[in-house]
C-alpha cells in the first residue's frame, strides 16, 4: 500500500474544499456594499435603507445603468457568494440628526478613502458626526422627517465623492461638482432634480436584516 505524506494529504483536501467551494459558490453581477457603523444603535433599520437608497442612486450617477448592489449591514457576506466588487463603507460617529445647534469646533474632513502605494484601496471612511454639525444650520427650519432625509442624501454625496476616488483611482479632485475639494452644506442636502419614473432606483435591499 502506497503511503502519503501528511502535508500532501492536507494540501490535497484544501484543494478539493476550495474546488468544491467554487462549484457551489453563489455568483452575483452587482458589486457588494458593506456598511460598518461604529454606533450600530444609531443606524436603524428605517434609516440604513434610507442611506442604503440614496448611495444607489449615487451609484447610478456615476455607472449609469450598473446592476444595484446588494447592501449588508454590520457583517460580510458568505465566503460561498462571489461578486464583482466589495466595497466597505465605515462610519464613525453618531448618524443621529442633531436636536439643537452644536458648539464651535474645528471641521474634519466628511470623508476619506485609504491610498497604499499611490492606488486607493475599497474602503471608505465616511464621519457622520463630522455631516451633522456641517449640516445642521440648513436643516435647522426643515421637519424632522425631512432632516433625516437630508442627513441620508448628504452622507451619500459625501460617499460619492470619496467613491470618485476609488472609481477614477486619482487623489486628485474637480474644481466643481460633487468632486470639488470642498462641499457646501447647501449642496450636500440639496434635493435631487425631478426624475422620470423610469430612472428612479427601487428602494434598496440590505441582506442579513438580523444583524439590523
Amino acid at each position: 500500500m502506497k503511503v502519503f505524506p501528511r502535508c500532501s494529504l492536507f494540501f490535497g483536501f484544501l484543494v478539493l474544499l476550495s474546488a468544491c467551494l467554487t462549484a457551489h459558490a453563489q455568483h452575483y453581477s452587482q458589486p457588494a456594499l458593506i456598511l460598518k457603523p461604529d454606533r450600530i444603535a444609531n443606524f436603524r433599520p428605517e434609516f440604513a435603507n434610507a442611506v442604503a437608497t440614496e448611495i444607489q442612486i449615487r451609484l447610478q450617477e456615476v455607472n449609469p445603468g450598473q446592476p444595484s448592489p446588494i447592501f449588508y449591514l454590520s457583517q460580510t457576506p458568505p465566503l460561498a457568494v462571489d461578486f464583482p466588487e466589495i466595497l466597505f463603507l465605515r462610519f464613525t460617529g453618531s448618524c443621529d440628526v442633531l436636536p439643537q445647534m452644536p458648539a464651535p469646533h474645528a471641521p474634519r474632513a466628511l470623508g476619506s478613502v485609504p491610498f497604499v502605494k499611490g492606488e486607493p484601496i475599497n474602503y471608505i471612511l465616511i464621519d457622520c458626526e463630522e455631516i451633522a454639525l456641517t449640516i445642521n444650520d440648513a436643516i435647522a427650519p426643515m421637519k424632522p422627517e425631512q432632516r433625516v432625509d437630508a442627513m441620508a442624501r448628504a452622507i451619500s454625496r459625501v460617499f460619492q465623492h470619496e467613491y470618485l476616488h476609488i472609481h477614477r483611482r486619482t487623489s486628485h479632485h474637480d474644481e466643481t461638482g460633487v468632486f470639488a475639494s470642498a462641499l457646501s452644506r447647501r449642496f450636500l442636502v440639496a434635493p435631487d432634480p425631478p426624475t422620470s419614473p423610469s430612472a428612479t432606483p427601487a428602494a434598496a435591499v440590505i441582506e442579513s436584516v438580523g444583524a439590523l
